[in-house]
């Protein structure tokens, strides 16, 4: 059986000032990865430790939310008990997907604290490494 692919972080908050939400960038081929998986008729969710409206914000404004339309596959830390890292988002995303097995998960992030819980939950990963001076460059993977 195919590995159950599950997409993480591959977009960041540009800056917030004033509490105003500025565009958000994705890393080069976001989008891409997402529709390649999608394709393969793998499904793909989102297990973030913003709120709501945060997460909305961040994927309709980098143009990533068309790509995601299943609402229930788009978790936030707070529907769950306990945020990064913590495993509950990602166990809760991969609750949402089916996926009774998290180690036939694949694990997109980009931050310490989303690979301490995708490891806790069991699953996959794949860390992106940002290139000093450019935060949205993905210069490689561990």
């Amino acid at each position: 059986m195919a590995r159950l692919v599950l997409l993480m972080l591959c977009l960041r908050v540009c800056f917030a000032r004033s509490n105003v939400l500025l565009p958000t960038l994705t890393y080069a081929g976001a989008a891409a990865l997402i529709q390649s998986v999608q394709q393969l008729g793998l499904p793909v969710g989102v297990a973030s430790s913003g709120a709501p409206s945060k997460i909305q914000h961040n994927l309709s404004s980098s143009g990533l939310a068309a790509l995601l339309p299943d609402q229930r596959l788009i978790v936030s830390a707070a529907e769950v008990r306990c945020g990064k890292p913590a495993p509950d988002v990602y166990l809760e995303v991969l609750r949402r997907m089916g996926c009774e097995d998290a180690s036939r998960a694949l694990v997109v992030e980009d931050a310490v604290h989303g690979l301490v819980a995708a490891k806790a939950a069991g699953a996959s990963d794949l860390h992106l490494l940002r290139k000093a001076g450019s935060p949205f460059q993905c210069d490689g993977y561990v």
